[in-house]
Order: C-alpha cells, then sequence, then structure tokens
C-alpha cells in the first residue's frame, strides 16, 4: 500500500496548547470514536454485501476497522483500515480502486466537500449521496460529534494520490451549520416515545447500544450517549422504569439514534375503572420483575388499597389490578363496619368511592 491513498485521511488538530506531547484523552477518544463509527455506518451503507437495515454485522466491522497513527507536527492523527481488502475490479466510480475500503472514504469525502462548498443545493448532493434518510441520520449524528467544541483549528485531509489531496476544514461556519441544520432536520421527522425499562446494555463498541423491554413487552434498541452512561446503568440495575425521547426509526422494532430526555417512569395514573370516570386519578406504581432471569412481567399495585396486577405488558397488568380491585370492593362491601379495623375501614370507604359515587 502506497504511504497516502485514498482511505487514508490525516485528523489535524491546531491549538496554543495541544502537541502530539500533549494531547486532551476525551478529545482524541471522542474524534476515533464517531470518526469510527462514521466509517462503521458508510460501511455498512456502501458495502456491497451489507444491508442497509438491521445490526452491524461483524463482517461490516472486520473490513472498516480502523488503525490510527501519530504524525510529528500540531497533532496528527492518520487513519486508515485495519486491513486493506483486496478487489478484483474496481466500482465503475473508482477506475483506480485497488481495495474495498477506498470507496467509502472516497464516499466521505464527497460528502464533505459538499458541506463546504457554496452551492445551494447541497441538499440534493447530500440526499443523491445518501437517500436512506435513516442512514442519513446516523451519519450526520456521528460529524455533527466530531464538530470542534473547544478552541481548536480541526481538519481532515484525504489523499487522492501521493500528489493530491483535499483538506476540509472542520472549523468554517458554513461547514458546521450545514451539518447541525440537516442533523435537526432528519431528527424531526422521526421523533419518538418509549417506556419500558433498560434490560441490556452493550458498550464495548465503537457504537454502544442499550436495549428496553418496553410497557408493550418488545425490544426496543438506543443508542447509548456517552453522558448517559451512568444514568442507563443505575435504570439497569435497578430496573427503573423510564420514559425515553428521542429521534429513531420504525422498523421491526423501535430504534432511538438520539436521546433528548430520559425521565424515571415508575408512577401510572387511572382516571377509568370498569368504564367508570374517577373523581380524581387513582395513583398506582409501575414495577418489572424477572423470575430467575427468564420470564420477566410488569407489575401495577397500590400499597394503600392493597390491590396487585401482574401480566407480561403493563395494559394487561392494569387490567388485573383494576380487577383485583373490584374484587376487594365486592369482599368489603359485604363487611360491617364494625367489623373492620380503621385501616381496612378506610379501605372500603375508598372502593365505594371509586366504584359507587357518580362519575
Amino acid at each position: 500500500m502506497e504511504k497516502n491513498d485514498i482511505s487514508t485521511v490525516l485528523y489535524k488538530i491546531e491549538g496554543n496548547d495541544i502537541s502530539i506531547q500533549k494531547a486532551p484523552a476525551e478529545l482524541i477518544g471522542n474524534i476515533l470514536l464517531n470518526f469510527q463509527g462514521l466509517i462503521f455506518s458508510l460501511g455498512q451503507y456502501y458495502d456491497p454485501e451489507a444491508g442497509v437495515y438491521g445490526r452491524r454485522t461483524r463482517s461490516i466491522e472486520d473490513k472498516y476497522k480502523l488503525k490510527v497513527s501519530f504524525e510529528e507536527g500540531s497533532l496528527v492523527l492518520k487513519i486508515s483500515p485495519y486491513f486493506h481488502n483486496q478487489i478484483l475490479y474496481p466500482h465503475e466510480e473508482l477506475p483506480a480502486q485497488k481495495y474495498l475500503q477506498e470507496r467509502v472514504f472516497h464516499k466521505l469525502k464527497e460528502l464533505l466537500i459538499s458541506l463546504q462548498e457554496k452551492e445551494e443545493n447541497y441538499r440534493s448532493k447530500i440526499k443523491n449521496l445518501i437517500p436512506e434518510h435513516t442512514e442519513r441520520f446516523t451519519i450526520f449524528n456521528y460529524l455533527n460529534e466530531l464538530l470542534p467544541k473547544e478552541n481548536y483549528t480541526m481538519s481532515i485531509i484525504f489523499f487522492d494520490s501521493q500528489e493530491k489531496s483535499k483538506k476540509i476544514i472542520l472549523n468554517q461556519n458554513i461547514f458546521k451549520n450545514r451539518v447541525s441544520t440537516i442533523l435537526r432536520e432528519e431528527g424531526e421527522k422521526d421523533r419518538m416515545e418509549i417506556e419500558g425499562v433498560v434490560v441490556r446494555l452493550k458498550d464495548d463498541s465503537p457504537s454502544p447500544v442499550f436495549w428496553i423491554k418496553t410497557f408493550e413487552g418488545k425490544l426496543s434498541k438506543i443508542s447509548l450517549p456517552r453522558d448517559r452512561r451512568a444514568n442507563v446503568i443505575k435504570y439497569l440495575t435497578m430496573r427503573i422504569p423510564i420514559k425515553l425521547y428521542g429521534v429513531g426509526t420504525k422498523k421491526q422494532h423501535a430504534e432511538i439514534l438520539e436521546i433528548d430526555a430520559i425521565e424515571e417512569n415508575n408512577e401510572l395514573f387511572i382516571d377509568i375503572i370498569k368504564g367508570k370516570k374517577l373523581k380524581e386519578p387513582l395513583k398506582t406504581e409501575i414495577l418489572f420483575e424477572k423470575y430467575e432471569e427468564k420470564d420477566d412481567f410488569w407489575i401495577i399495585k397500590n400499597d394503600e388499597l392493597g390491590a396487585v396486577g401482574v401480566d407480561k405488558t403493563v395494559e394487561k397488568a392494569k387490567k388485573e389490578f383494576e380487577e383485583d380491585l373490584y374484587e376487594f370492593y365486592n369482599f368489603y362491601a359485604t363487611i360491617p363496619d364494625n367489623k373492620l379495623t380503621e385501616r381496612t375501614k378506610n379501605i372500603k370507604e375508598k372502593l365505594i368511592e371509586i366504584f359507587e359515587s357518580k362519575s
């Protein structure tokens, strides 16, 4: 392989307080994490053997895994494929193509060039490069993470050959504004809300994710931002029901690509029971439990009234709770007040208020 070819880029960081001997670990980690994710996403999209949808395969990760070395100067990361997969026939777009990965780097260069040129038709160029909305959102999410957020000048240098190179400056306002604008526009198309509990986490890859078991008993995959990792681990270990807002897609299972907000969601207010609207909503608690790490179920309960509903979905558990509450009502309604304790008399009064008061 030549020293510099189309599948090698130089990622240059310049600033008064940065050098090859002194580089902020968090900054370098963020660049490597998101640049690798960007190449994986483009590889999944353009690789002839990969499907656009679905989980990224080990084959894609093997082909598009990157390596990095450091060049003397300000701070220059030399990024290239870990292994180069030779091909017999070049793609028609790249007559001189020798390696599979070269087309992905070529597409990345075209994408970045379209974001810094002054033509107003940049949106149509980007849609021609990446027609799929979901993949566009994923790729621009990585690009947004690579935008300089501190007082550094950053650029990416592409090599078409030893002699020819193309430099993309990430600090340019036109580049930064277009990345942010397209990410926002793509995100607005798929705003979603998911309720459930975190059941699994995978953060040992460039694209960490976690899974939510929804109130409907389905699984949803969520991209895991670094700044939310600690809270997600807490939700996982403590089985705290949550409500999550974000941007994603609805395929076979919902998938959130960017999180807007997460909040604890362990309360359910019931305002209609047996077709009867209550004067005040009844507050219940939502729990998620697993039995011997195999069977899992949702629980709806109200400790004050002693009613419990258990089932595979929150809606079914809610119906079981209402039946349990109605059975308590029928039971207490037949018992005279002088046979009840103060606590059970209070329960009886509240049940009568729920089931006998006029709506």
